[in-house]
């Protein structure tokens, strides 16, 4: 499988025939009649096996009483992430990309599906013996050892110094052994899934209780991760998340979510940082929209923009259908100009920093701390610039 096809990763309808001719232990749960695969724990860790070796190269051995990683909604999350790190600019030529994956269990497979994809590099955390033992053993199997590593801690690791753009992480859904039985009684497949306790079970308060966790803890974290992330199971956490990171006073985090089959995901991104992902509509409250599409038109921005120096700057892409527009203060607005007019000269902070792209078909909020400011400038072209 090449790069773009991987980049382009969709749920395969698999060839099942092909597949058990090319793997005979999966012919036992191949029904010749309706040519479909019949869904078991055995059959399941098979197919993941063998859907990492044929498409991704990677060797792994599934240890039966493990959870097994269902590998399109891993490729999934990688590419969301992806995604957010393109929109901030945090993909830069030659630069490395280096991510933390936090409870990484016993494959390391989110690392390693990273690296394979996107040559990404990775360190991984988690506090299972028995995990950290088979995740180096499979690093090293696959020849891996100098791109990814492992470290026994939990949740982000105090003893790591390293810099990161992301972190991201799969925690445990239930509280209990009774909530997950009670959550297969409504599953299509009733195949009760295998897994140690670690995996499925975080008895203060399931993923709930464990996402807050990683974002109380990511605090000390900072200036070392970029984005924090991590997935969610269930569309009722996502409200109590919102709820808590506004709780934690932080402003800058969204949801994305995706389906692979009958499932549905949600990933929960936050950052403490001034770098702005593409939100253009949100289901949930209190998501900060930061694209708006509205018709402009760019050569009398332009003309505007040039009468804003030293306080406004900008320059248009190389493709020159857009203006990249960065400014420390809101000197479109008749406050700043009467402020002006008193003090002749404002400073440019840093810390009051915003950077606008602004196209024929759209304004959108790429970096800063104040929503104000991104109101206020969308307001003054929406007034004046129209189409």
């Amino acid at each position: 499988m090449s790069i773009d096809e991987i980049e382009n990763y969709e749920t395969p309808q698999y060839d099942f025939v092909q597949l058990t001719k090319s793997h005979s232990d999966l012919k036992p749960f191949f029904n010749v009649i309706s040519n479909k695969l019949e869904l078991t724990s055995e059959s399941i860790n098979l197919l993941t096996k063998y859907i990492l070796a044929d498409e991704f190269n990677i060797k792994i051995n599934l240890l039966p009483h493990h959870l097994c990683p269902i590998i399109p909604s891993r490729v999934q999350y990688l590419q969301i992430i992806k995604s957010v790190l393109l929109e901030c600019g945090l993909i830069i030529k030659d630069e490395r990309i280096k991510g933390l994956d936090v409870g990484t269990g016993p494959y390391a497979i989110y690392a390693l599906l990273a690296h394979k994809i996107f040559n990404w590099e990775m360190i991984c955390t988690d506090i299972d013996e028995e995990s950290i033992s088979n995740c180096e053993k499979i690093i090293r199997s696959n020849g891996l050892d100098r791109f990814i590593t492992i470290k026994k801690s939990e949740f982000y690791g105090q003893e790591i110094n390293e810099k990161f753009q992301f972190s991201l992480s799969n925690p445990p859904f239930y509280e209990s052994k009774e909530e997950m039985d009670r959550g297969y009684e409504f599953k299509p497949y009733k195949i009760q899934v295998k897994g140690t306790n670690s995996e499925l079970i975080y008895g203060n308060g399931g993923e709930v209780g464990f996402i807050k966790k990683l974002i109380d803890n990511s605090i000390d974290f900072k200036d070392k991760i970029i984005w924090f992330s991590s997935l969610i199971g269930k569309k009722s956490t996502v409200g109590i998340i919102i709820g808590y990171l506004k709780h934690k006073f932080l402003k800058n985090f969204f949801i994305k979510d995706y389906q692979i089959g009958n499932t549905k995901r949600w990933i929960v991104f936050w950052s403490y940082q001034n770098y702005r992902a593409i939100v253009n509509k949100s289901f949930f409250k209190d998501i900060l929209i930061t694209s708006i599409n509205i018709k402009l038109n760019i050569i009398k921005i332009e003309t505007i923009l040039k009468t804003f120096t030293p306080y406004l700057n900008y320059h248009r892409d190389d493709d020159g259908d857009s203006l990249y527009i960065t400014c420390y203060n809101q000197c479109w607005t008749r406050q700043f100009k009467r402020r002006l007019k008193f003090e002749n000269k404002i400073a440019c902070l840093e810390s009051e920093k915003s950077i606008f792209i602004v196209t024929p078909d759209l304004i959108r909020w790429k970096f800063g701390s104040s929503y104000k400011t991104f109101q206020s400038f969308y307001a003054f072209l929406q007034k004046n610039y129209k189409e």
